[in-house]
């Protein structure tokens, strides 16, 4: 999915970018997805994502490293952050959190 365009109807791009996390055991998909919620509400730093969750520095990083690993996505790109924010965005509007 990394180079590609996710299609485009709200269900399947939601779960395009964020159905790999999502199809992880339910605990791990949680802690993910609030790690990756964090990650952009705090604009991408792992300092504030660690005190507002109480997590050590190193287990958020080794956490956004997963959320990339599952999904194909880099937390780098732009694009791909905004992909990452609209897929949350639309799982919390329609009630279908993982």
């Amino acid at each position: 999915m990394a180079g590609a365009l996710p299609s485009t109807t709200d269900a399947t791009f939601a779960d395009d970018v964020l159905g790999p996390v999502e199809r992880q055991k339910q605990a791990t998909a949680t802690r993910l997805l609030e790690t990756l919620e964090a990650f952009l509400a705090h604009d991408r730093s792992v300092k504030a994502v660690a005190a507002a969750l109480g997590y050590n520095p190193k287990t958020v990083r080794a956490r956004l490293r997963r959320v990339e690993a599952l999904t194909g996505l880099s937390l780098d790109r732009t694009v791909h952050l905004r992909w990452f924010g609209t897929a949350l965005l639309l799982r919390r509007l329609t009630g279908a959190d993982a």
